[in-house]
Order: C-alpha cells, then sequence, then structure tokens
C-alpha cells in the first residue's frame, strides 16, 4: 500500500508491502510522487507471491546466522547470546513474531536486568538489520516489548560499580606469594593502576610502539561503541608505568611488554584476591582505581581521556567517586607543595627573566604540580 505525505516543501511516497523491502523516495510534486508509487507497486506485482513468500518465511535461525556472516569477527558472549536465540526463537517465522515470543525469550532464562537488556538489545539489532539492510518484513514490535520488559523488570541498564581497592587490599596483593612464577602480577597490578588499561589492553601492548623519548605507547583495537578494528590509540604513560616497563624480562620472540594472556591475569588475580580473602575486587577496579587517581592527581578531564579511551567525557563521571573521606585523604598534599612553593616560585620569575610566554610559564607550572601530587600517591602508596 502507498502513502504519500507531504514534508515541508517536498512530498515523500512511500510504498510497503508484507514480505517485501519498503520503498521510499521523495519528490518535488506530488503527481511525480504518485507516479512513482504506482510503478513500484506494479514491479511488486510482477514479481507474484513467490518472491514475497521467501521474504516471510526465512526463520529468525537463519537471519541470525546471515548476520554473524556479516561480521569480520563473533566474538565468545555474541556466540552464547546467538545460540541462545536460536533455541529459544530459531523455529519461529520472522514475519510472525511478536512481542509475546520475545517476552518469552527472555523471562525463559531467568536474566538479571542487564544481561536480558544484552540479550534484548542483540535481538533487536539483528532484526533492525532484517529489516532496513535485507528487506525482509518485520512485525513492529520492539517499542512495545522493550516496555513490556521494563515494566516486568526483565531489563534494566547494569548498576554502576564505584568499587575502588584500598591501600591494605593493595599491600595485600603486593606482599601475596603467589603460585605463579611466570606472570609478574604484582608489577600488572601495579601498571594498571597507573596507566588505567584494561587487562586485555595491559596484554597486547608491545616494545616496537613503545616511545620513551615520548613516554607514550600504543594501544592497538582498543575498545570502542562502534569501531571494533582498527581504532589503535596512543596513550600517554607516567613516569611510574616507565619504570614498570623497564624492569621486565623481554621474551625473545615475542613483542608484547606483557607476553601473558588477558584471561591468564585475571585468573591469577582472582586467586589471589580469593586467598587473601578480599571480597567483590575485579581487575577491572583497578581501571577505575586509576582513573579516580588521575583526576586526584589534578588531571582535566580531558587529559583523563587520553589516558582511558573515553570518546564521551561524560562516561568519566563514574570513574571520579571523589567522597568526602577521599578529599581528607588529599589534605597531606598541602604540606608537600608548601616544602616546594619556593621551587614553584623560582620557575615564575626564572620564566619571566628569559621572556617565557604566559601559556607555557603556566603549563611549566601547572607539570611541576602534578609531579608534586604524584610524588605525594606514590608515598601513599609505598
Amino acid at each position: 500500500m502507498a502513502s504519500i505525505i507531504q514534508i515541508g516543501s517536498k512530498w515523500r511516497a512511500q510504498v510497503r508491502r508484507a514480505g517485501f523491502p519498503v520503498h521510499t523516495k521523495t519528490f518535488s510534486d506530488h503527481d511525480s510522487a504518485s507516479r512513482w508509487a504506482r510503478k513500484i507497486e506494479a514491479q511488486i506485482d510482477e514479481k507474484g507471491e513467490n518472491e514475497a513468500s521467501d521474504n516471510v518465511t526465512i526463520t529468525i535461525a537463519k537471519m541470525v546466522d546471515i548476520y554473524a556472516s556479516s561480521l569480520a569477527e563473533v566474538p565468545r558472549l555474541y556466540k552464547s547470546i546467538f545460540n541462545y536465540i536460536k533455541s529459544e526463537l530459531g523455529h519461529i517465522m520472522l514475519s510472525k513474531l511478536t512481542k509475546r515470543d520475545i517476552v518469552y525469550f527472555i523471562q525463559k532464562k531467568k536474566f538479571s536486568g542487564a544481561s536480558g537488556l544484552q540479550y534484548f538489545s542483540k535481538l533487536c539489532v539483528i532484526l533492525k538489520k532484517a529489516k532496513i539492510v535485507y528487506g525482509y518484513y518485520v512485525p513492529d514490535i520492539i517499542k512495545d516489548s522493550k516496555d513490556a520488559l521494563t515494566e516486568m523488570g526483565l531489563i534494566s541498564s547494569s548498576n554502576k560499580r564505584e568499587r575502588r581497592i584500598s591501600n591494605s587490599e593493595l599491600e595485600k596483593l603486593l606482599n601475596h606469594d603467589f603460585k605463579t612464577k611466570i606472570v609478574p602480577i604484582r608489577d600488572i597490578i601495579l601498571f594498571a593502576i597507573s596507566s588505567a588499561m584494561r587487562q586485555a589492553e595491559i596484554s597486547r601492548i608491545s616494545y616496537s610502539t613503545l616511545n620513551l623519548e615520548h613516554k607514550t605507547v600504543v594501544i592497538t583495537d582498543r575498545k570502542h561503541p562502534k569501531k571494533k578494528k582498527g581504532n589503535h590509540q596512543t596513550v600517554p604513560l607516567l613516569e611510574s608505568s616507565i619504570e614498570i616497563i623497564k624492569r621486565q624480562e623481554r621474551q625473545e620472540g615475542d613483542d608484547r611488554i606483557f607476553p601473558h594472556a588477558a584471561n591468564t591475569i585475571g585468573n591469577v588475580f582472582r586467586s589471589g584476591c580469593k586467598e587473601l580473602g578480599i571480597n567483590d575486587l575485579r581487575f577491572h577496579d583497578l581501571r577505575h582505581e586509576a582513573t579516580s587517581r588521575l583526576f586526584e592527581m589534578g588531571y582535566q578531564i580531558h587529559e583523563v581521556a587520553m589516558f582511558t579511551g573515553h570518546t564521551d567525557w561524560k562516561m568519566l563521571e563514574r570513574y571520579t567517586h571523589l567522597k568526602a573521606k577521599d578529599i581528607r585523604r588529599l589534605e597531606p598534599i598541602k604540606s608537600i607543595v608548601e616544602e616546594k612553593k619556593e621551587e614553584v616560585t623560582k620557575v615564575d620569575s626564572a620564566s619571566k627573566d628569559i621572556q617565557m610566554s604566559a601559556e607555557v610559564r603556566e603549563r611549566l607550572k601547572e607539570e611541576m604540580r602534578k609531579e608534586l601530587m604524584a610524588e605525594f600517591f606514590a608515598k601513599m602508596a609505598g
């Protein structure tokens, strides 16, 4: 059935027919839009019921396979989601999928709200691609299904963690006798807290992309909401990170700085926490800790984003975690700054004597302030 509506000074024609792609085109006048719509309807009539039948009768399982084959790489989690979709909804024809089917699909698995949302979101992506990219007829049920699942409490956003490692927990881990002698887990823990990298990123960084002069390293294929591959990012390294790298033993034939699988690092970390009775601490929490410390050291949000790789600065708000007790924890900085105040003043005076620009002078003073903050946190960690 064709519909023609006016949008501003233009006319949009749209032809919808069950089992066929939706056809849409915009024209400058109503008559042209009407003629085009009749032509498209005639073409659909000529194709007959056979082609329409093919479009209508594709199963959910077949569509999942089509979608999976379009991906350059299928992550392990996606495989699990795809298998569950196929096992529960695979036999249903795409054109016959109902809201009840989707609700039961989520309800049967007894997901937590966040996991339910993850499975539902991936199903929605597959359905949208079936409709928009491949032209299959998909019932308009996504919004109603989401409303029903939300009302039933079956899908919801994940709770934001605010877990930070305490000084005592860090001390226990650094003094713990880990069973492995191959993985330098103590250095990796310290590096995670210093660099704000994820465990998979730590396991990928290499000597060939390390620049000691500029104090940077390249993280390949860094996590990105849209760009899954090729998102290579040059990130800054603190002096403490550089020192950790320098004391690593380079493995012959392996360019990686920490030549260990990310899963292995995670397993060793979890085992240590379990043996020490440290509860609810994940390796990823070290990234939270590192990001929080960067803010506490005085780095601005755009500077912290260079370490963490966040493209949306709003995401960094959940990593600051500054509370009243943290503010009190920062009081000893004042004494350190007072001790070095004379040095800062001398830098300011000297820079004026050599006619240094105000911008460069302020940057120099800012760098010195950050070094003082870093010195303070180094003393706290020690």
